[in-house]
C-alpha cells in the first residue's frame, strides 16, 4: 500500500526512529525538500505578482530567506516552505498579506518637518489596494499536482528502503 500524506509520514518517521534508521529518515527529508524546491522559486515569483512594487514590498519579499522545512511531528507532519525577512529590524505578517491586507503607516505622517514623530504615534493604515489576497496560497495549490506525486515517490521508496532491510 502506497504510503501518502501526514499522517503516513509521521507513522514512517516513527518506525525510523524506532528502527534506529538516522540514514534513511536522513534521505527522507532531504528527498522531501529537494522535491519541494521548486515551490520556493515560486513564492518568489508570487510576492512579484501579487504585492505592490511601490515602495518597494514586492521585492523585499521576493528577495526574502525562502525555504522548505520539514516536520515529522503526528499532526504536522509534511513539508512547509517559509519566508523570513526583517525590514530595520521588524518583521512582516505573512499571513495577513496572503489575506490581501497590508498595515504599514502613512510615513506622511512619521515626520514633522524632519523631526521624527515617535514609532507609537504614527498614523497605520490597512492597505487593500494592490495587494492580491491569496498570492502566496494560489501559487503554491499550483503545484499541488506535481508535488505530491514527488513527495509520495520519496516516501515509497524510503518505506520499501526499510522494509527491504528488516
Amino acid at each position: 500500500m502506497p504510503t501518502t500524506g501526514g499522517e503516513e509520514l509521521a507513522r514512517l518517521s516513527a518506525a525510523l526512529k524506532v528502527m534506529e534508521r538516522k540514514d534513511l529518515s536522513n534521505e527522507m527529508l532531504r528527498g522531501l525538500r529537494k522535491v519541494a524546491r521548486p515551490m520556493v522559486d515560486g513564492a518568489r515569483a508570487a510576492a512579484l505578482g501579487g504585492l505592490p512594487k511601490r515602495g518597494g514590498l514586492a521585492e523585499l519579499v521576493s528577495s526574502a530567506n525562502w525555504r522548505s522545512a520539514t516536520s515529522r511531528v503526528a499532526k504536522k507532519a509534511g513539508v512547509s516552505i517559509i519566508g523570513a525577512w526583517a525590514s530595520e529590524g521588524r518583521q512582516h505578517d505573512l499571513k495577513a498579506m496572503n489575506s490581501g491586507v497590508i498595515r504599514h503607516p502613512v510615513y506622511a505622517r512619521a515626520f514633522i518637518g524632519t523631526v521624527a514623530i515617535p514609532r507609537r504615534d504614527w498614523v497605520w493604515v490597512a492597505q487593500t489596494a494592490g495587494v492580491t489576497a491569496r498570492w502566496f496560497t494560489d501559487a503554491m495549490l499550483r503545484f499541488a499536482p506535481t508535488i505530491n506525486g514527488e513527495l509520495r515517490k520519496v516516501l515509497d521508496d524510503i518505506a520499501q528502503k526499510l522494509r527491504d532491510s528488516v
